[in-house]
């Protein structure tokens, strides 16, 4: 007997259901996008953070440079302070006569014109400026009063600077009196670019400029001491 033929059922394909494939690519992608965004979003504030310490650092060492800057200027201004002053006060003494000083200061003298050359600090130079009003004659001044008493107390405050001192040696010479024969023949032609010269200093303070060094020149251009 013949073998009964094997029918199996047809499967019809549009019987079969396929589960929604999941998009595990795509799924990938926007995963790294996700990431990608949250590491370009970190760097940013990573470099803006960076950015923002460079130029905190900059500020600083720009702050510093200045810092150092004004204090070498200050200095620079102290020394060229410093060396007017004492040219100013051994010019004026070289042009006070013999009758307006005290006899003890011609013995002194030497020594005197040695410490103001050496004099590198202004509380040593005021004290030889001092000393040296106190070897005025009373007779060579129009108020003795003043120099013993106010001009010596303005003198005496502490913390001067040069340019102060600038402007204590102007106002002795201007007590002197010039009706007394207290100058030499010579001053006449000295005195106004002697006083100009101190009154820049005193007032100003500009003394590393071009223009102030070119004045300061032409005025002691001519003098030796």
């Amino acid at each position: 007997m013949p073998a009964e033929a094997s029918h199996e059922t047809p499967i019809l394909d549009n019987h079969i259901v396929l589960p929604n494939l999941i998009d595990y690519t795509d799924a990938e992608f926007s995963d790294t996008d996700s990431f990608n965004s949250d590491f370009e979003c970190s760097s940013d504030e990573e470099s803006k953070i960076t950015q923002n310490q460079q130029k905190t650092d900059i500020q600083l060492q720009n702050a510093g440079d200045m810092s150092e800057e004004s204090s070498d200027d200050e200095d620079s201004s102290q020394i060229d302070a410093c060396k007017i002053f004492k040219d100013a006060l051994l010019q004026l003494e070289a042009n006070i006569t013999w009758d307006a000083v005290t006899e003890e200061f011609k013995e002194l003298r030497s020594d005197w014109r040695q410490r103001v050359r050496d004099a590198e600090d202004p509380t040593i130079a005021v004290q030889v400026l001092i000393d040296f009003s106190k070897h005025l004659l009373p007779e060579a001044m129009y108020d003795p009063e003043y120099i013993t008493d106010e001009w010596t107390l303005h003198a005496s405050t502490p913390n001067l600077t040069y340019n102060m001192l600038c402007g204590l040696l102007l106002a002795l010479e201007e007590t002197l009196n010039d009706e007394f024969n207290t100058f030499s023949e010579s001053w006449n032609d000295l005195v106004d670019s002697w006083r100009e010269t101190l009154e820049e200093a005193e007032e100003a303070g500009d003394y590393g400029s071009d223009d102030y060094c070119a004045k300061y020149e032409e005025a002691y251009s001519d003098v030796s001491f």
